[in-house]
């Protein structure tokens, strides 16, 4: 009898360890039998603010539009925001209490090389699913097994594209490059002067260089004005380059502009004025925020509008969306991994994707051996009376 009560209870016991796993006990971090973890980085406060709220507000309008339809599996998405200011201490700081203190599932977000260069060792120590949206090759070049980039292309092939458009499209070869002297800005003009001397075997007639939060653009401007560039390659953030185009029309430097992704956004239209009518930037995205007439951009304005109510002029811009884009792939990943959703099992089948349509930014693609999820590139043009639209001229299809 006593045996027989041993064997009972002994069973029992092992019942109660096997469910206790079934409920959570051995998932990984970040994940309960009702909740996701999802640990969001931008420069939420700093220079760079206004891409941490854009990458916060997109995310988050996804992020919450699912949980309302259900969740993911039967789990709804928590998010914790951590601001790395783009800075490096910052990045790093940010990453580590996400996850050795709130022990989130996976990353999301990052638009600062500056800040997130100096925390990708940790993030490829621990193994963490981490959905980027920052530009530095480093990221996907090689491919690091837990990172994947949506949203951005890597600021080498962004620099490639920027040259040959400003030399095929402008029928010129006399070109200058200013650009930030963050880590973004740095490696940006370093990849334009490498692809100019690459493939067309020429130098800039002036290079000049500027920190974010500079106001004053004057010794910048009359150095390139006495270089004479037909063309001016602009590597920067929007609030900068729209000073330094402000000032470029007061003192006279005549100079076609061709500015990177960073700075196709509305903020940069609206600070410019009149002097950006004509310059042009780098666009990687889909559909345009303002002049497309698409359904799923209208459905997405629809949604800022109710969720951010009087959101600051300019707003939604380009970012807003691509980060919105961008949080229907990371779900993609969530929901193909199913309802034992494990790290390694989201890092297959987020490799799964193939030519999946957000409807915003264009098709994303991954493989093992491939984790950079866009390629193809337009340019916008800004017009008289803060217009912009795209020019047809589409690469890296």
């Amino acid at each position: 009898m006593k045996k027989r009560s041993f064997v009972l209870v002994s069973l029992l016991i092992l019942l109660l360890f096997i469910t206790a796993r079934g409920e959570g006990a051995e998932r990984d971090p970040g994940v309960t039998s009702d909740t996701i973890l999802i640990g969001l980085i931008g420069p939420i406060t700093g220079p760079a603010s206004w891409s941490g709220t854009s990458l916060q507000n997109g995310a988050i309008l996804y992020f919450d539009e699912v949980n309302e339809g259900g969740g993911v599996n039967g789990r709804k998405i928590k998010v914790i925001v951590e601001d790395d200011k783009c800075l490096p201490t910052d990045g790093v700081a940010a990453v580590r209490k996400l996850i050795d203190r709130d022990k989130v599932f996976g990353l999301f977000g990052g638009v600062c090389s500056n800040a997130i260069l100096a925390a990708l060792p940790l993030i490829k120590e621990t193994g963490i699913p981490y959905q980027a949206f920052l530009s530095h090759p480093s990221l996907t070049q090689p491919v690091i097994k837990n990172v994947f980039r949506v949203g951005s292309i890597p600021s080498d092939v962004h620099a490639y594209y920027m040259v040959d458009f400003a030399i095929q499209h402008f029928k010129t070869k006399k070109l200058a490059i200013v650009n930030q002297s963050d880590e973004f800005g740095k490696y940006g003009a370093q990849y334009l002067q490498e692809w100019m001397e690459k493939k067309y075997q020429m130098k800039p007639v002036a290079h000049e260089v500027y920190n974010l939060g500079d106001v004053d653009f004057t010794s910048q401007v009359v150095r390139l004005k006495n270089a004479g560039p037909d063309v001016t390659l602009l590597y920067g953030f929007p609030k900068e380059s729209a000073i330094l185009l402000r000032q470029s029309k007061e003192l006279g430097l005549n100079t076609q502009w061709v500015g990177s992704m960073s700075i196709a956004d509305r903020s940069f239209t609206l600070l410019a004025g009149e002097a950006g009518v004509g310059s042009v930037h780098l666009w990687n995205w889909g559909p345009y925020l303002e002049t497309d007439n698409h359904p799923m951009v209208n459905q997405f304005k629809e949604k800022y509008e109710k969720k951010y109510p009087g959101h600051p002029p300019g707003k939604p811009h380009a970012l807003d969306m691509a980060n919105y884009a961008g949080a229907r792939v990371f779900v993609e990943g969530l929901t193909r991994a199913g309802k034992d959703l494990t790290r390694e099992g989201f890092i297959k089948a987020m490799e799964s994707i193939r030519d999946f349509d957000s409807g915003l930014m264009g098709k994303v693609t991954f493989s093992a051996n491939d984790h950079q999820g866009n390629k193809a590139a337009r340019f916008v043009i800004n017009q008289a009376g803060g217009k912009r639209a795209l020019i047809g001229v589409t690469l890296g299809e």
